[in-house]
């Protein structure tokens, strides 16, 4: 049962337990697995968990201490709205901290002598794209393939993201092209959800002031966690809502945190993944499919599975 739970595929197996699942025989990176491959987390720092807590800790004390009074003096539609997205902010957190951000499948491209790599594999080539634009790709040493256009390794996680954003410590994960809406939504409803936080609490202490004739400070003796929950709101909206109008940004320009930082860097402004408009930008960006999971986690693992197999450090002839 622990070893379904919590599975660490690094650490030393017992020979005695089958590989059935590809979860189980996934010998290299950062990851964790949980719940038979159902979710992973990365090795690192685990600031995920705090981050989980104070998306929790907000809506657990509104509904102690604030909802009833809400349902009864504004309206249940209000208390159920809170609630609905909420739970939209947790779903969102749980997907973009625990699904797979659109991870490469290693060894695609092996040469004869896999030990042995010819030059070409450690220059970057340019190809040519939309709009007479260059697009540069580059072959990944440790995973062993030809990335993809935006496609990047992550140090921290020890793989290839299609379409890697960042690596962000707040949910312990690679944001890339199969987890960013989960990401986005995260932030959009997170900042909805502190607003709602705050403008609910604000309002119980200024009807309960003025139904009772109390001075503000007899008023907060009275209602003290309505008065929390209005300074929790303010505080943990100001990091959310700035990086949500920055990625609103990446988004209406198509571009990711990647490229806008080496655009700066470089001073090269040319995007050839923009569509020229912003309307079609984000829908691209937001509405598009996922992207498909080039590796299952609980698909049946078969023996000899080359994305499984570890090979050591390549050189040049």
């Amino acid at each position: 049962l622990l070893n379904w739970l919590i599975t660490d595929p690094i650490t030393p197996k017992d020979e005695s337990l089958p590989v059935a699942r590809n979860y189980q025989g996934w010998n290299y990176g950062n990851l964790v697995f949980l719940a038979g491959g159902r979710f992973r987390y990365v090795k690192s720092r685990p600031i995920s968990f705090a981050t989980g807590f104070l998306v929790v800790l907000p809506g657990i004390l509104f509904c102690i201490f604030d909802a009833s009074w809400c349902w009864h003096n504004i309206s249940p539609a209000v208390v159920i709205t809170f609630l609905y997205t909420w739970l939209i902010c947790i779903s969102s957190f749980i997907k973009a901290a625990t699904s797979d951000p659109g991870i490469i499948p290693r060894n695609i491209h092996i040469t004869d002598e896999p030990y042995n790599l010819p030059d070409e594999y450690f220059n970057t080539i340019t190809l040519p794209s939309y709009k007479e634009k260059s697009i540069e790709v580059k072959y990944c040493l440790t995973c062993r393939d030809w990335r993809m256009p935006r496609t990047f390794h992550c140090s921290r996680c020890d793989q290839c993201i299609s379409i890697h954003d960042h690596h962000c410590i707040w949910i312990n994960n690679c944001v890339g092209e199969r987890n960013y809406r989960y990401f986005f939504a995260f932030l959009l409803f997170g900042c909805i959800c502190s607003v709602y936080l705050s403008v609910l609490a604000y309002y119980h202490i200024f009807i309960y002031q003025k139904t009772h004739s109390l001075s503000f400070k007899q008023t907060l003796d009275h209602v003290p966690m309505s008065f929390f929950n209005a300074i929790y709101g303010n505080l943990i909206l100001l990091y959310p809502l700035l990086l949500l109008l920055y990625h609103m940004f990446l988004v209406s320009t198509q571009q990711t945190t990647r490229e806008y930082l080496r655009s700066l860097k470089t001073k090269n402004n040319r995007n050839p993944y923009s569509l020229g408009n912003i309307v079609q930008n984000i829908i691209t960006s937001l509405c598009k499919p996922r992207g498909y999971s080039f590796i299952s986690t609980r698909a049946s693992f078969e023996p000899g599975d080359r994305r499984f197999v570890r090979y050591p450090a390549a050189t040049q002839f």
